[in-house]
């Protein structure tokens, strides 16, 4: 029987599915480098409906090749087919 992605659940999935939007806002984005959700300043909480808010960190490389950690927010749903849609994202600059 298929999940019920109103039920969360999904807060591991919620995580990574943010990863690649947050990205595409890198400079670098082949340098990104996430930490596991169970690291500290990370958080997946499900509001309901399978609308997920996750908070997250990543480091990567800026222009001059340092590498920096950028905070994020991201909310994301998981849809009925179980394809996930962005709702916002927000990184700290």
């Amino acid at each position: 029987e298929p999940r019920n992605p109103q039920a969360g659940g999904q807060e591991t999935t919620a995580f990574v599915m943010c990863q690649n939007p947050v990205e595409t806002q890198l400079r670098a984005p082949s340098t990104a480098e996430f930490p596991y959700i169970t690291a500290p300043g990370v958080s997946a909480v499900h509001l309901g409906d399978g609308v997920y808010r996750v908070h997250g960190f990543v480091d990567a490389q800026n222009g001059f090749g340092a590498m920096l950690r950028t905070s994020w927010t991201c909310e994301i749903a998981e849809n009925a087919d179980q394809t996930w849609s962005l709702r916002n994202l927000e990184i700290d600059k």
